[in-house]
């Protein structure tokens, strides 16, 4: 049985768990953690979880509890890590995993020394309509992978998640996505790491990001705009472009081969466009919402198989892709 611990009570929690925990009969909700507890207890009554808790102590003493979920900024992740590493427990945590480069192997290390399994929750490599992309690739329909192309632009106001009201940043009512303390970088590290695991899972492992960062408009203390180019282990290149102060949304990954092309929303568009052989094709390839919830359903299988068989399994593509992101941006 998993008995979960949810750490955290913000947007995240609030608009993509649901009832994603309670998709298994093995698997349930025992506390929902937060400094803000008329925010948690709000979401406890909503998706009927069974306590509320704003001492993270109870959690780590409470021996039932075996898995928690970390869903709070990332400043944070580490020291959570560790605790509930220490505590035995297995952790699914929100990314970026961490936002330090020295904390990359001391993660790695802590989780293998209390034997306790870690995943970064890199929810669209479990979304069919990437599995179904990778499948058009590992079947060589647009032939050999020349290339590909990373875009994801919008203005401040229009963020997917944290929309920026540019007349209150004289007030410094910043989201913590923008705040170099709280979240280590800015879009790229944010957005940009579903960008940077989507390019591992559908073409493999970088070997090199090679970045130029600007902050354009000043508005916060990170980078608004990241470009970089990008080379992979197995010889593909490619691009990237990250930036939070322009005009025109732009949400697309792009991937060109030697018999066709490919390309497709990372985040909105349910459409898949082909070009295969001279043929253009379009294909309808939902979003699952909520979101998270095939990486969850995943996950319990996968914890519950740990547990029985006493595997004790860190990810490595959190901390790849963590170790890629803050290199880029020192």
């Amino acid at each position: 049985m998993l008995s979960w611990a949810i750490i955290g009570s913000g947007d995240v929690v609030n608009r993509l768990v649901k009832k994603s925990f309670h998709i298994h009969k093995k698997s349930f909700v025992k506390y929902i953690f937060s400094k803000d507890l008329f925010q948690a207890k709000k979401i406890s009554k909503k998706y009927k979880f069974e306590k509320v808790v704003s001492d993270i102590n109870v959690i780590i003493k409470d021996k039932s509890v075996n898995c928690v979920y970390i869903a709070t900024p990332p400043d944070s992740h580490f020291n959570y890590i560790k605790k509930f590493a220490r505590a035995k427990k297995n952790i699914l945590c929100e990314k970026p995993l961490v936002i330090n480069l020295k904390h990359i192997n001391l993660v790695r290390k802590i989780c293998k020394k209390n034997k306790v399994s870690l995943t970064t929750l890199f929810y669209r490599r479990h979304l069919k309509r990437f599995i179904y992309v990778k499948k058009i690739l590992k079947a060589k329909k647009i032939g050999k992978i020349i290339f590909f192309r990373v875009t994801l632009t919008h203005s401040p106001d229009t963020h997917p998640a944290a929309p920026i009201n540019i007349n209150k940043i004289k007030n410094k009512k910043i989201p913590w996505r923008f705040n170099k303390y709280k979240s280590g970088g800015g879009n790229f590290l944010d957005m940009g790491s579903h960008s940077i695991d989507l390019i591992s899972f559908l073409l493999g492992d970088i070997k090199n990001i090679d970045p130029l960062k600007k902050n354009y408009m000043n508005y916060y203390n990170v980078e608004d705009t990241l470009i970089s180019n990008i080379e992979l282990y197995n010889g593909i290149i490619g691009q990237g472009v990250w930036s939070s102060v322009v005009k025109k949304n732009i949400d697309s990954f792009e991937i060109f081969g030697t018999k066709g092309y490919i390309k497709f929303s990372m985040s909105f568009s349910d459409l898949v466009e082909l070009l295969l052989k001279k043929k253009k094709l379009k294909v309808l390839v939902p979003f699952e919402r909520p979101f998270h919830k095939n990486i969850i359903k995943d996950t319990i299988k996968k914890y519950l198989k740990n547990i029985k068989e006493k595997k004790y399994i860190t990810e490595e593509a959190g901390l790849r892709a963590a170790l890629l992101q803050i290199s880029a941006l020192k």
